[in-house]
Formats: C-alpha cells, sequence, structure tokens
C-alpha cells in the first residue's frame, strides 16, 4: 500500500465513511519483508523501529473522523514496530496529544 499521506485523496472521496485502518508491516523491510520482519521483532516485546510521524499522521486522521461521528477501527500488527500493544499505547497517546493541541 502506499503511505498513508497518498491515500488520503481517495479518503476524502468517500467522506463521509467509517475509518478503516489496518498497519500490518513496517516500510524498512518493503513489501514483501513480512518474514524479515518477523525475525528481527521476535518475541514481539518492544519497539523496534518507531514511527512517530506515522503515530501522528494516524492519531490527527482518527481525531478528525472521531470528531464527525464516523467510526474508527484500527487494527496493528506486530511487524508495524515490533510489538502492537506497545503501538497501540504509543498511538493512543498521539492520539490524546493531538487533542490536546
Amino acid at each position: 500500500m502506499p503511505p498513508l499521506a497518498e491515500q488520503l485523496p481517495l479518503l476524502r472521496k468517500l467522506w463521509p465513511t467509517p475509518l478503516v485502518c489496518r498497519w500490518n508491516l513496517h516500510p524498512v523491510h518493503g513489501p514483501y519483508g513480512y518474514a524479515d520482519a518477523e525475525k528481527k521483532y521476535s518475541p514481539y516485546d518492544r519497539i523496534h523501529d518507531p514511527e512517530p510521524a506515522l503515530h501522528a499522521e494516524l492519531a490527527q486522521l482518527a481525531n478528525t473522523f472521531a470528531a464527525h461521528g464516523q467510526p474508527v477501527y484500527i487494527a496493528i500488527s506486530n511487524h508495524a514496530e515490533g510489538c502492537a500493544p506497545l503501538t497501540v499505547r504509543s498511538l493512543a497517546r498521539a492520539m490524546v496529544a493531538e487533542t490536546e493541541n
């Protein structure tokens, strides 16, 4: 999939609609690097490749959809940064911070 910023024009054309997002794989692994990510990130107990800019983008997008009454669904794989629960926590913090700005 293209980066989030490149997908936004399509989202705007579909508006209003729920936000459904799946973050599967960190771009550092390329489009076919799922097995490489699995080797690098296992046992999935910490963040290996943080993506704070993407957290900020997703937080702003999710908050915008929610503010307009649209449902928001974001699924995050361990292969996104190395530990999905920690990525979810970081994204939640980014969402709170974004609303406080």
